[in-house]
């Protein structure tokens, strides 16, 4: 495998992680704003009055969406950077074979 071809595998790799990140980043919202909608008295203990269950159970909701948003948001960049390099990966491959080509015509 030459230097370039190696080079091209290492950002495939981190174009992969940007995508597991975004899943987690999206499976932990959904966690975290679970936990915060089901069972605020974790947080709050047992002191906590009804306003306050509401405004965590607000906040729950919001932290699932921002999670979900911001995950699928960061897996579509991995996914984008991925066909990026990919294209970029052929084009360079048909520029070389165009080139041979041509000097052994």
């Amino acid at each position: 495998m030459r230097k370039r071809d190696r080079r091209y595998v290492f950002l495939r790799l981190m174009a992969l992680l940007l995508i597991i990140l975004g899943i987690v980043a999206a499976l932990a919202g959904i966690f975290a704003g679970s936990v915060m909608i089901i069972r605020p008295s974790l947080i709050l203990g047992d002191s906590a009055d009804a306003s306050m269950r509401n405004t965590y159970t607000l906040i729950g909701a919001l932290i699932i969406i921002g999670g979900l948003v911001g995950g699928l948001v960061l897996a579509a960049m991995g996914q984008f950077y991925q066909v990026v390099l990919e294209l970029l990966y052929v084009n360079r491959t048909q520029g070389k074979a165009l080139t041979y080509m041509a000097k052994h015509q």
